[in-house]
């Protein structure tokens, strides 16, 4: 069996057999022995930082799989090399878990005592309107998912406490636009508040594991959101349609994604929605960078990212 440190070292179009180590990325399909539909997941080379598609026929593998791909554990890879349809492919048969936690990735857990903290004070100085209030309450304040569930399955913040985590962050920002542009043309309430709430959906769309739920799937985050403070509105005899406030308050939840291409319901038509979509990007970005780049050496790109629309970033010092 050939030990491999990157997928330079392997002829595709010579079968072998080779091992190496490497961690999972995601779970792509779960496969089904009675269909013969094989495992399917992604995988990362612990030393070369290269990626490549994995199928296993091996269906106890499954649990084991599901479990790395929360973890950025490293494991080793017992597989067979070969291409189908023309693609690079690892027909895995085993694997062995190292209890090492990989380098590549940054595992982080927010301090939630001192992220609900600081937004219980930004909450106090500028939430003033009764029934924006009580929505604040009812979905941050109050609610203590928001405090426990992740912003994203992978990509940013994927990591307990991390929706409050980068609420807050979006939150911090626009407040500095608001105090160096001087208020102009923006209201503080609902600009805080539509930073504070703008990704509330994704308690309903990721399990706190940051698994997609199938609500999450056919309904996104932006919808589920704006339905939820709808519905809690209705709740306490307040047309949400009719509440100005409110409505912007909506309308920000369902465009800050900037563009329906990306997801968006409808693109931002307020100044509010139009900072507090671009305080989002920014955030997401930096946080989706930055991870990658803490553990490169001075010199070294990241590999391709998403949030950088498959550009690489540079580890220049």
């Amino acid at each position: 069996m050939k030990t491999i440190k990157s997928l330079s070292e392997i002829d595709f179009l010579q079968q072998e057999t080779v091992n190496f180590t490497a961690t999972v990325l995601d779970l792509q399909d779960e496969g089904d022995e009675s269909k013969k539909r094989p495992l399917r997941f992604g995988l990362k080379l612990e030393e070369s930082g290269e990626t490549i598609i994995a199928i296993s026929w091996t269906y106890g593998l499954l649990e084991d799989i599901k479990e790395l791909t929360k973890s950025a554990e490293i494991s080793e890879f017992e597989a067979a090399t070969g291409t189908f349809r023309e693609q690079q492919q690892f027909r895995v048969g085993n694997l062995k878990k190292t209890g090492l936690q990989s380098a590549r990735k940054v595992v982080r857990k927010a301090d939630v005592a001192a992220v609900k903290r600081e937004i219980q004070a930004i909450v106090n100085k500028f939430i003033k309107t009764t029934n924006i209030k009580l929505i604040v309450d009812q979905f941050i304040i109050n609610n203590p998912k928001f405090y426990e569930w992740p912003a994203a399955t992978k990509i940013h913040h994927a990591y307990e406490g991390g929706l409050a985590s980068h609420s807050l962050m979006v939150t911090k920002h626009v407040i500095s636009l608001w105090e160096n542009y001087q208020g102009e043309n923006l209201d503080i309430e609902i600009l805080v508040a539509g930073a504070l709430l703008h990704d509330i959906g994704k308690i309903y769309e990721y399990t706190k594991d940051g698994e997609k739920t199938t609500f999450g799937s056919l309904i996104p985050h932006l919808v589920s959101g704006s339905e939820e403070i709808a519905k809690f509105c209705f709740s306490i005899g307040i047309d949400s349609n009719r509440d100005t406030k409110i409505l912007m308050l909506k309308h920000i939840l369902l465009s800050h994604h900037a563009k329906m291409e990306y997801g968006a319901a409808v693109t931002p038509a307020t100044l509010e929605a139009i900072l507090i979509s671009r305080a989002d990007e920014i955030d997401a970005t930096f946080e989706a960078v930055s991870g990658d780049l803490s553990n490169l050496a001075a010199g070294d790109f990241t590999d391709r990212l998403r949030v950088l629309d498959g550009d690489k970033a540079l580890k220049w010092y």
